[in-house]
């Protein structure tokens, strides 16, 4: 093979080689594509209380599988982290945000715990009622109270909950983060010595837990930019 043919094939496989690469690109960039700019309406459900199973102690979570240990869960413990939510996404863009009598509706069988089938009319059932993209849904699965003074207790505060943002034309979770955690004095653990003085070097309940659990658990929730809120 002469030269100059050997460098005629070189420089048509580079351009093949080009032209491939153009063509995919656009794939690639699809793939490649934060979840997150796919949606643009969120709608945001009560949070839910779930049990464990009778005779158990240990409540899964309905989305992702994760399980904690269950605890009894004072009233308004649900309603509670529902004000918590909504401080946090004031000002956030396309919240609809969802009553807890139209979410306890919606939560109703088939809910999100069963089949697979069952979870798919489940997200059909938010979409439909709200017209967004995405769902926020948080459930509590330990909120309880302390045992004592804010100077010594017998039992400290010991809460459990998450908060994720699903969404509903596939159940993809796109995030997804928890808090669960009963508060300890300095001679347990030295490395919840920052948490302790955090709280005050005092005995929190479980509504000031839950608050400070809040915002470390927000401390990753995604930048959604700056628009009015509405009500469904």
């Amino acid at each position: 093979m002469s030269a100059t043919k050997y460098r005629q094939r070189i420089l048509s496989a580079v351009v093949l080689m080009a032209v491939l690469a153009a063509c995919a690109a656009p794939r690639l960039e699809t793939e490649n594509l934060d979840p997150m700019e796919t949606v643009s309406s969120f709608a945001v459900l009560p949070y839910h209380v779930i049990a464990p199973p009778a005779g158990e102690q240990v409540a899964r979570a309905y989305f992702g599988g994760a399980t904690y240990l269950s605890a009894p869960i004072q009233e308004g413990a649900a309603p509670y982290l529902d004000d918590l939510l909504r401080k946090h996404l004031v000002g956030k863009p396309g919240i609809v945000y969802i009553t807890r009598p139209v979410g306890e509706e919606i939560y109703r069988s088939p809910g999100p715990d069963g089949t697979a089938e069952e979870r798919r009319i489940f997200l059909d059932k938010v979409g439909r009622t709200s017209g967004a993209d995405a769902m926020l849904a948080g459930f509590v699965y330990a909120f309880e109270d302390k045992k004592g003074s804010a100077l010594g207790v017998d039992r400290p505060a010991y809460v459990a909950f998450d908060l994720y943002i699903i969404r509903l034309a596939d159940g993809r979770i796109l995030w997804r983060n928890s808090f669960a955690r009963r508060q300890k004095d300095l001679t347990q653990s030295i490395l919840e010595a920052k948490e302790f003085f955090k709280a005050g070097a005092k005995w929190l309940t479980a509504e000031q837990l839950a608050s400070l659990g809040f915002e470390e658990m927000m401390s990753t929730f995604p930048v959604l930019g700056s628009t009015p809120e509405a009500t469904q």
